[in-house]
């Protein structure tokens, strides 16, 4: 139809990943992860980046398990950490709003989840004794 056709592929593709079950999503984030990750170190041999932006590139094939997140790669969500934090500034108190517009782009909820699981990571690592950690 025409509405469908104005909507375009990616938004067909955004529509039917947001359908997907969470195991799912895992799963076709592993097969990107592994095509991109080829792709980054195609370049890299051919000398098109250096190792750092190498690095910034690659999406772990592993997720780190004390995170319980899907991770992708730095450049990615590097952007949409600063705009959840001014969404919640601007929002009044208004969670459920601020919830609603996080969740609605899964990119921008897997950067927010991660940079929370992360920071709390961090803290526990450094506090110790259970008192403290309370």
């Amino acid at each position: 139809s025409d509405a469908r056709r104005k909507k375009g592929l990616r938004s067909n593709f955004k529509n039917r990943f947001k359908e997907m079950t969470h195991e799912d999503k895992e799963k076709v984030a592993a097969r990107f992860a592994q095509m991109w990750n080829e792709i980054v170190s195609s370049f890299r041999e051919e000398d098109l980046i250096d190792n750092r932006e190498k690095e910034l590139l690659l999406v772990p094939y592993v997720a780190d398990q004390g995170l319980r997140v899907t991770q992708w790669p730095p450049f990615l969500l590097a952007s949409m950490v600063p705009i959840a934090v001014d969404m919640a500034k601007d929002s009044n108190g208004k969670d459920r709003d601020l919830k609603k517009r996080i969740e609605n782009d899964y990119y921008f909820s897997c950067a927010i989840k991660e940079c929370y699981a992360s920071c709390k990571n961090i803290i526990n690592d450094l506090v110790h004794g259970e008192q403290e950690k309370r």
